[in-house]
Parts: C-alpha cells; sequence; structure tokens
C-alpha cells in the first residue's frame, strides 16, 4: 500500500481502517493509507494504529484527500514497501517499492531509499542521504548527510562513515563532506570509510580503513586501505597482475587501462 502522512505527523504506517469512520475534520493526525491489491492488505494487516492517529483508506491519495488537504501530504511508502512496526520513518522521508525496514532502523526527514532496498536492524539514515535501488545495508550502519549510495551497492555490518575531517562538538561551520558509492561496490562487516568515492563494482575488504578514492572494480583492504586487486563485478578475484587483460570464470572480460585501474570489455 501507499501510505502518506500529514506534516507533523506520525511516523509510522497502520493498520487500514474504515474510510467512512473518518471525520475530515478531526484534528487528530492523519494517515492515508493507498490499497491496491488485497495482497498488500495482507502483509500489512498486523501493523498496528499509531496511538493519536486516524488512518483512512482510498483507492489512490487524489480520492482519499482533496482540496487543501492534498498539498499537506508529507510522507510516501511506495506500494509493496515493508515497515517494521518498531521501525522510524520521519514524515518527509522516501521509501520506495518492495523496501524492506526492520526493527529500530529509523530514516530520516528527507532521506530518500529507493526500490528494492532492505535496511536491516538498527541502520540510521541522516535527512540528506540518498539511496538507490536494490541496496543491502546490514545491521548497525549509519549514513550521514552527504552519503550517497548507488544501485546495488552491499553495506556489510558495522561499517562506519564518517563526514567531516576534523570533528569538533558543537562546531557547525565545519564543512560536511560527501561520500560517493558507486554502483554495485561493496563495503565488509566494520570497515571505516572517510569521505571518499568507492568506484563501482569495487570491493572493501572488513575492518579496512579507506583514506583515499577506491577505482572501479578495485580490491583494497588493511589500515590504511591498500590496492591487493581487482574483482568482477560477480565478486570474484581477477588474475591480472601479469596480462594485459583477464577473463573472469563468469565470462566478463577486462583489460588494463592507463594508470591503476582496469575496464570491463563491452
Amino acid at each position: 500500500m501507499n501510505i502518506i502522512i500529514h506534516r507533523n505527523g506520525a511516523s509510522h504506517a497502520g493498520e487500514p481502517t474504515d474510510a467512512s469512520r473518518q471525520s475530515p475534520t478531526d484534528s487528530r493526525r492523519r494517515i492515508l493509507v493507498v490499497e491496491e491489491d488485497e495482497a498488500v492488505r495482507q502483509i500489512n494487516a498486523h501493523l498496528p494504529v499509531p496511538s493519536g492517529c486516524q488512518v483512512a483508506s482510498a483507492e489512490d491519495g487524489a480520492a482519499g484527500w482533496e482540496g487543501p488537504d492534498a498539498n499537506k501530504l508529507d510522507l510516501l511508502i511506495s506500494p509493496t514497501a515493508f515497515i517494521h512496526p518498531e521501525a522510524l520513518v520521519d514524515p518527509g522521508a522516501t521509501i520506495g517499492a518492495r523496501t524492506r525496514v526492520w526493527a529500530f532502523a529509523h530514516v530520516v526527514k528527507g532521506a530518500v531509499v529507493g526500490d528494492d532496498c532492505n535496511l536491516c536492524d538498527h541502520t540510521f539514515l541522516e535527512g540528506k542521504v540518498i539511496l538507490g535501488n536494490r541496496v543491502t545495508v546490514k545491521c548497525g550502519v549509519f549514513l550521514w548527510d552527504g552519503n550517497t549510495v548507488e544501485d546495488d551497492v552491499f553495506i556489510g555490518p558495522g561499517a562506519s562513515f564518517t563526514n567531516g575531517l576534523r570533528p569538533r562538538g558543537r562546531n557547525h561551520e565545519t564543512q560536511l563532506l560527501e561520500t560517493h558509492l558507486r554502483q554495485g561496490c561493496s563495503v565488509g562487516a566494520n570497515a571505516t570509510i572517510l569521505p571518499v568515492t568507492v568506484g563501482r563494482w569495487a570491493m572493501v575488504a572488513a575492518g579496512a580503513v579507506v583514506t583515499r578514492d577506491v577505482p572501479a572494480h578495485a580490491l583494497v583492504r588493511g589500515i590504511p586501505a591498500r590496492l591487493t586487486g581487482w574483482v568482477c563485478r560477480c565478486g570474484r578475484k581477477l588474475n591480472c597482475q601479469d596480462r594485459a587483460e583477464a577473463t573472469c570464470h563468469c565470462g566478463r572480460s577486462f583489460r588494463k587501462a592507463p594508470g591503476s585501474c582496469i575496464l570491463e570489455n563491452s
């Protein structure tokens, strides 16, 4: 179902109730549930109605709220998204189709989460975080303003991110730096990522401390993280140390390029 919440409304989706029982003049916080099919209703039927809220059902948002109320709708959770009853999704966040947000995850107002993502227990997304599609964020990962995560990225449990090089308490003039995780890259468990760019399909080993940009398809590990090899998009290590080209077991082929990088052959 689509769930739309008013500004200053509650954070959780509620079990749909009979729209005819809702008063349009009710001053309580209101949630609109846009039903699409019976399967969606069954998946979300266990979610409790938040205290102090009223829930209305409709086939589409326009039918649910009309007139001045239409411009006050603030939170959109896509039809097949699943929000655990113990998760916290702030009004103003966006959750994509078929995305799952598990217990004790917190998605702050302004954060954007794409389709088919998986936010595991005890994860946190600050308000300027952007996640693409099919992103997996494992338990204990906190993403801060300036973190941009592209499609198909994997972030392992306990991985840490920073957005400042010289942090001080209550120093609001500190410039927040950006971290970009490019398409398909993987960050291993307990790795620490400073404000850098991790290239497409690169792999950061567990426990590594990344202090500089990582090239596409690179395998980095250690403290600080060093380039130790190359990986295919399927995750297998490539044998291209003494060769101009390398072919993975999956059939993809690669060639060395000027500088410390390799390119996938089309």
